[in-house]
């Protein structure tokens, strides 16, 4: 993941790449572009696996946005919904990459404009 986001050549925004969350309960949040909202967060649970969320609930400016209703059904979830903590390992990191970049560029659209 962090690779594919280092290989985005393409700059919409102004924000860094990657946000660390706060230590101890925060994740790594992917801004690709360096757009505003990331669409997505990785952490490692307490077992040790590679975990992500969705962050249709992270953000009161684009809580539950239309764009993040693709990454939720690809993770089986509802961006209306609450997020929960799917495992990197059980997806096709190929597809959800693609996904995550649709999906910054649609919330972050009102961004932009800002």
């Amino acid at each position: 993941m962090f690779a594919r986001l280092g290989g985005l050549d393409e700059r919409l925004g102004s924000d860094e790449d990657l946000w660390f969350g706060t230590y101890g309960q925060g994740g790594v949040f992917l801004h690709p572009y360096g757009l505003r909202f990331a669409p997505i967060q990785l952490w490692v649970n307490k077992a040790g696996q590679l975990m992500a969320y969705g962050n249709w609930r992270q953000y009161t400016a684009v809580r539950a946005h239309p764009g993040f209703a693709e990454l939720a059904r690809f993770v089986g979830q509802d961006h209306e919904g609450a997020m929960r903590g799917f495992p990197l390992a059980e997806v096709d990191i190929d597809a959800l990459w693609q996904i995550v970049v649709r999906c910054a560029r649609l919330i972050n659209e009102p961004a932009r404009s800002e």
